[in-house]
């Protein structure tokens, strides 16, 4: 578990870096007017995603740990083709809509992994390695 809060920290100093430096290094790329708003209203939003993006890096290797490595395989090849917020009913978020995808993507699938890895442990009786 003290992996967990250490992706979760590394997540957390990488969002602030990138909230306080993004503006100036899209500006430093030449991306400036309306480009700008909409590559900061996208970047900021998976900025902010980057705790639970590592977080379900630490706890897929978790689960690969306690034998399962089905489970993590799956997940990531369903979520590169199935998330995306503009489709249905769902209004469209433009640029931030992409974003906002990727932010429900990864918020799933963590809370799915942890709950697959204390099931495993505690009901299936799974050794971690």
């Amino acid at each position: 578990m003290i992996w967990h809060g250490i992706a979760l920290v590394i997540g957390l100093l990488f969002t602030g870096a990138l909230l306080i430096g993004g503006p100036a290094l899209y500006r430093a790329m030449g991306v400036s007017g309306l480009s700008l708003t909409a590559a900061l209203s996208y970047s900021n939003i998976v900025f902010m995603t980057s705790p639970l993006i590592w977080t379900v890096v630490m706890l897929s290797a978790s689960l690969r740990g306690v034998s399962d490595t089905r489970t993590p395989a799956r997940i990531t090849l369903s979520g590169v083709t199935g998330v995306d917020l503009r489709m249905g009913p769902i209004p469209s978020f433009d640029v931030a809509g992409v974003g906002l995808a990727i932010l429900t993507y990864y918020l799933l699938v963590t809370l799915f992994f942890r709950f697959r890895y204390v099931y495993c442990l505690l009901l299936e009786g799974c050794v971690p390695m």
